[in-house]
């Protein structure tokens, strides 16, 4: 049995690998960057100014949407698509629909 750092008698724990987690988290921004490509000039302002903190109402505004209803629901099919666009390569591999949603949609909700 290794000797843990406290010197005592311990299993040594898994230290996750920060080369795999980098390497995660560059392939996550890749998927991403290809996701954000693919959007209209007014969905990409859509998703800055509410990752900027802006009010659904001010988006409606500069976006020339009528409500901020009509933002969140924008906003909603932005991230049904963004999701469908992550999931479909992924699916086959993985068996399973339920994965985390990237940081930019958590920021929108």
């Amino acid at each position: 049995m290794e000797k843990a750092a406290n010197g005592q008698d311990e299993p040594a724990k898994d230290i996750p690998d920060p080369k795999a987690a980098f390497e995660q988290k560059v392939i996550d921004q890749e998927q991403v960057d290809e996701f954000q490509s693919k959007l209209s000039k007014t969905d990409m302002l859509i998703l800055k100014m509410r990752m900027d903190g802006s009010k659904l109402e001010d988006i409606a505004k500069a976006t020339g949407y009528k409500t901020a209803s009509a933002v969140k629901k924008r906003i909603d099919k932005i991230a049904a698509q963004y999701e469908q666009f992550h999931l479909l390569p992924i699916f086959a591999s993985r068996g399973a629909f339920i994965f985390p949603r990237p940081d930019f949609l958590q920021a929108l909700f």
